[in-house]
């Protein structure tokens, strides 16, 4: 990827754990809609608003994004957050993806309804607020009246926000592990790639 190659593109940061249907579907609508040359899909490697024993490993997180992305030619994988000692924030990832991609590529950064809550928490997020739009997404049962209350106030903040509405699937990956833990199908929840990488690598099971 060379400098100057792409001009738009969009972001969409997690832990991926594993990769499910519903993100794959927010990204392609965020695509389609924005018209964007990319979106780039980049598995946290130690985030830290978020973190529990049963965790795969990052390795293993980014395998399944690969492998789920595969035949989108607009979807990439980007290890960049793996390669980063210490906690893994957004601003730095931000920070590093506009150097690479070089000052004429507007950047989008895709979050879930019930991050909204929490964007001005996050580290530098005054320096995040500047550098990128945010497209926020919905999500089952998460996107209430104190989501859109907090999207008025960004706004009227000065922070660019946009609202992409979207089929809501109710695919979580907490739901993925549990099932696999308790032996049940996760067939049509994540690519038939991804499922036989977790039962291949024994993830979730215990």
């Amino acid at each position: 990827m060379k400098e100057g190659e792409i001009t738009s593109a969009a972001i969409m940061g997690g832990t991926f754990d594993p990769i499910h249907y519903g993100h794959l579907l927010a990204a392609e609508r965020v695509r389609e809609e924005l018209c964007l040359q990319r979106i780039f899909f980049i598995p946290s490697g130690n985030p830290p608003h978020k973190s529990y024993e049963e965790m795969a490993n990052a390795i293993d997180r980014y395998d399944m994004v690969q492998l789920a992305i595969a035949s989108n030619p607009y979807f990439e994988v980007m290890d960049i957050e793996l390669k980063r000692e210490g906690y893994s924030y957004t601003v730095d990832t931000i920070s590093e993806l506009s150097k690479l991609l070089g000052s004429k590529c507007k950047i989008y950064f895709i979050i879930g309804a019930d991050n909204v809550l929490e964007i001005e928490s996050w580290k530098n997020s005054a320096q995040l607020i500047k550098e990128v739009e945010f497209i926020v997404v919905p999500r089952p049962g998460k996107f209430e009246e104190q989501v859109k209350d907090k999207i008025i106030e960004l706004r009227n903040k000065g922070v660019r926000i946009k609202v992409i509405e979207i089929p809501l699937v109710p695919i979580k990956s907490t739901d993925i592990r549990e099932r696999v833990k308790s032996n049940r199908s996760i067939r049509h929840m994540v690519p038939e790639k991804v499922e036989a990488y977790i039962k291949q690598n024994n993830l979730y099971s215990t």
